[in-house]
């Protein structure tokens, strides 16, 4: 049941530590991971993500779809 979020998890995690990759990519994975962990209730997860995202507040992702804003907030009641 839980296999998507596995590999979902993984392409996080290897996107983050990709040398090369791009800053957009990097907060889409940030916010991956962070859904994950309010989904989850994985306060530890949910801490760091909350640490990495925070320096982007007020963006939204990549392509707009998330407001960091909205995830930093659930990261924090996590």
């Amino acid at each position: 049941m839980w296999d998507w979020m596995e590999v979902a998890r993984a392409n996080a995690e290897a996107m983050l530590s990709s040398p090369n990759d791009y800053l957009a990519k990097v907060v889409v994975a940030r916010c991956v991971l962070a859904l994950m962990a309010t989904h989850l209730g994985d306060g530890s997860l949910a801490g760091e993500q909350y640490i990495a995202l925070s320096g982007h507040r007020g963006t939204k992702s990549w392509r707009g779809e998330l407001s960091i804003d909205r995830v930093l907030g659930l990261l924090a009641q996590t």
